[in-house]
């Protein structure tokens, strides 16, 4: 008899082990995105200027390949850029 209380307990005990490292993963990610949402006004940028950076990285290693320093390469493909926008706008 005392064995068969002895297993009951252990059955418990692992189904509630199992439901509390789920119940924190959803805790903390619940957690996580309240925050990235809190915070988009920091985090938008941030995405944005790195987006950025892969996509104006080609163009200003191929003029700095060329010869033209790396910051006039930069101001270059920005004017370009802000150029081609603001021609498309209209």
């Amino acid at each position: 008899m005392r064995f068969a209380v002895a297993a009951r307990r252990d059955r418990r005990t692992a189904t509630t082990s199992g439901v509390l490292p789920v119940f924190l993963f959803l805790a903390v990610a619940f957690m996580i995105g309240w925050l990235l949402v809190a915070l988009k006004f920091i985090f938008l940028p941030m995405l944005l200027a790195l987006f950025a950076t892969f996509l104006f990285s080609p163009p200003v290693e191929w003029l700095h390949r060329r010869g033209l320093p790396r910051p006039l390469g930069i101001a270059i493909t920005l004017g370009l850029t802000a150029a081609a926008i603001w021609l498309g706008g209209q």
